[in-house]
C-alpha cells in the first residue's frame, strides 16, 4: 500500500476515493502528506494548508508561505506543538512546488521537504516527531483550508501511508522500452550491470533502476508521446519533467545548434504529444548511469536519470529515492551540454517545426 486518497483542481473540485479501498480510519504511525501547489514571493507570512486534526488530542497541521523563498510547517496536537522551518530560494515568478511532510514513529524520522516540480532543488530537514494522526482527519478534504492566498494556487494533496522520497524523479513508464547492444528490453526490467545504449554510440552500465509509484495528478500526470513524431516506433508514456532529445531543421535555424532538451510537459500539443488520462496512479523507471546521458525509448532520445553531486550531501541522499542505494555506485555527474528550453523557447520551436 502507498497512496490512500487525493484532492486535485482539475477545472472543478475532484477527490479521489482511496487507491487501496481502505476506509479511512485509524492512527497514522507512518506517512506522508504532499501538498503540490504553484507559489509566488510573498511578501509576508500567508498559510498555503491547515488540516484539522481531531484525533486524541484537536490540533492542526499547517504549512506557511514566508518571505525570502521560506517555507513552515507546524503539527499541534493538544500542548504539543512540532515544527520546521526551511528556505528555498526561487527565481522571479510563479512556480510549482511540491512541500511534504514524511513521519515514521517506529523508526522515529520526521521530514519536511519542499521541491521544484522542474527538478531544480530541494531542500529537507529533520523535526521532532508529531504523535500519530488520525487517518480520518487526513483525508478530510472539505474541512481543509487549502492554498488560502492568492499567490497560491492548488495543484494537488495527497495522503501517503508510506515514507515517500524527495528529490529526483524516473520519468519513462515503468514498461518502456529502452534500447541495449541486446536489443530492447523493457526500463524496469533491466539490473544493476546491464549496458543500455547511449546516443554517443558507447553503451554503458546501469548503476541501478530507480522505480516510483506516483498519484497521476499535477506534476507527476502522465504524458502520451505518439509515433511516429520524435523518431518513436512506437507510443510511450513519459512525466511532464522527463527531457526528450530534439533535432531537426527547425532546432538549428531556431536555436543554432544540433539538438536542444526539451521537458515533456512543454511538447503537449493535442497531436505529437498529449495528456494521458484516466491514470490514478502510475509507474515509472528510469536508468542511473556513471553519466547524464542521452537513451533511446522506443526510438526517441531521452535523458537518464540525473543526481548530480547528491551523495555529497547525507540529508539529501537519505531522504531520496537513492538511500538505499550501494554508494559506491554513485556518481557524480555534470549535465548534459544541450541547452534545456523554456516553456517560452518550446512554443517558439512548436511554431517554426
Amino acid at each position: 500500500m502507498s497512496w490512500i486518497a487525493a484532492l486535485a483542481h482539475v477545472g472543478s473540485r475532484q477527490v479521489f476515493p482511496p487507491f487501496d479501498k481502505v476506509p479511512p480510519r485509524g492512527a497514522m504511525r507512518r506517512g506522508t502528506v504532499l501538498l503540490e501547489c504553484t507559489l509566488s514571493a510573498v511578501a509576508s507570512a500567508q498559510p498555503i494548508l491547515r488540516i484539522p486534526l481531531q484525533a486524541h488530542a484537536a490540533g492542526h497541521l499547517s504549512i506557511l508561505a514566508l518571505p525570502q523563498g521560506s517555507f513552515a510547517l507546524v503539527v499541534a496536537q493538544g500542548r504539543s506543538m512540532v515544527h520546521r522551518t526551511l528556505r528555498l530560494p526561487l527565481p522571479e515568478g510563479g512556480h510549482v512546488l511540491r512541500l511534504s511532510l514524511a513521519w515514521d514513529c517506529e523508526a522515529g524520522l520526521a521530514r519536511f521537504g519542499v521541491e521544484r516540480a522542474d527538478g531544480q532543488g530541494f531542500v529537507t530537514g529533520a523535526m521532532d516527531l508529531p504523535a500519530p494522526m488520525a487517518l480520518d482527519s487526513l483525508t478530510a478534504f472539505d474541512a481543509m483550508q487549502i492554498c488560502a492566498p492568492e499567490e497560491a494556487d492548488l495543484g494537488f494533496l495527497a495522503i501517503s501511508n508510506s515514507v515517500e522520497p524527495v528529490g529526483p524523479l524516473p520519468g519513462l513508464a515503468a514498461r518502456t522500452f529502452v534500447s541495449t547492444p541486446f536489443g530492447a528490453r523493457e526500463v524496469s526490467r533491466l539490473r544493476t550491470g546491464d549496458l543500455v545504449m547511449t546516443r554517443d554510440g558507447a553503451p554503458e552500465p546501469v548503476l541501478h533502476v530507480a522505480q516510483r509509484i506516483l498519484p497521476g495528478l499535477g506534476s507527476f500526470a502522465p504524458i502520451r508521446l505518439r509515433a511516429p513524431y520524435f523518431g518513436l516506433d512506437r507510443d510511450i508514456v513519459v512525466a511532464p519533467h522527463q527531457k526528450i532529445f530534439v533535432t531537426g531543421a527547425a532546432v538549428d535555424y531556431t536555436f543554432g545548434c544540433e539538438g536542444v532538451l526539451v521537458p515533456a510537459g512543454y511538447l503537449v500539443n493535442g497531436q505529437s504529444a498529449l495528456p494521458e488520462p484516466n491514470l490514478p496512479l502510475v509507474s515509472y523507471a528510469q536508468v542511473l548511469l556513471p553519466s547524464h546521458a542521452v537513451i533511446a525509448a522506443s526510438g526517441a532520445w531521452t535523458e537518464s536519470l540525473y543526481v548530480g553531486r547528491l551523495r555529497r550531501d547525507e540529508d539529501r541522499l537519505a531522504a531520496s529515492l537513492l538511500a538505499e542505494v550501494n554508494p559506491v555506485l554513485l556518481p557524480e555527474q555534470a549535465h548534459l551540454a544541450p541547452p534545456v528550453l523554456k516553456r517560452f523557447e518550446a512554443r517558439a520551436l512548436a511554431e517554426v517545426a
